[in-house]
């Protein structure tokens, strides 16, 4: 696959993917990497180098992050991230509930980051219901904008995979937090974070509340 830097758009409610029209810089060469939207929204993929606008957004938005920018981040200065809380989801209707759900995960180390999501992977994980509109509501970039704005938050990374494991491998958090209503049992990444000696917190939700409950309550206000 050889795809090509697209559009450069700061704000909108279109996919990333809708975003993207062509683009091809005379004598452009093959890299990894590529800029979209807000700091560290970036695919590693094989594609045309970066526009210098592109590369100039990259750094707009503090706080968001690729994997291997972050890596190298906290590598360079472990102290003020490590022990280090990680989390992930879709927020995709930021509500009370993940705020207080980030604050407490927030208490439980120095640092939080949290894995976000991808359009694609909300799409996959959360497919359409029947009456129901398609998932996400808010498209990836802005997701990212808000979490990261958010004061518990220190970073955030994109991922296009169902679970969070890969991200949990690379980071090594020293806790993997969780809502209440999961079982470590359950948990798909458990098995990762137990393998490199990290602790899995479950934090009870104090608002019961969630993405799926408001828009319920939209669409039937609506029909009313």
């Amino acid at each position: 696959m050889n795809p090509k830097i697209t559009s450069v758009v700061l704000a909108g409610c279109c996919s990333l993917e809708k975003q993207r029209a062509d683009f091809s810089p005379p004598g452009s060469s093959q890299v990894t990497e590529y800029g979209m939207l807000s700091k560290g929204v970036w695919y590693k993929q094989e594609c045309p180098t970066p526009d210098p606008v592109i590369e100039t957004l990259n750094g707009m938005i503090s706080g968001i992050y690729t994997l291997e920018t972050l890596q190298a981040t906290i590598a360079a200065a472990p102290q003020h991230w490590r022990p280090l809380v990680f989390t992930n989801g879709c927020f995709d209707l930021i509500h009370a509930g993940h705020v207080r759900y980030l604050q407490a995960a927030k208490q439980l180390g120095r640092s939080l980051v949290i894995g976000l999501n991808s359009d694609d992977s909300v799409r996959t994980i959360k497919p359409q219901s029947p009456g129901s509109p398609p998932r996400p509501i808010v498209p990836e970039a802005q997701r990212a904008e808000v979490l990261a704005a958010l004061k518990p938050v220190d970073g955030v990374v994109i991922f296009a995979e169902t679970t969070a494991s890969q991200l949990l491998a690379a980071l090594q958090p020293e806790v993997y937090a969780k809502g209440g209503d999961y079982q470590i049992a359950t948990l798909p990444e458990a098995m990762t974070v137990q393998s490199y000696g990290g602790r899995i917190e479950l934090i009870n939700i104090e608002i019961p509340s969630s993405t799926s409950a408001i828009i319920r309550r939209i669409l039937a206000g609506a029909e009313n």
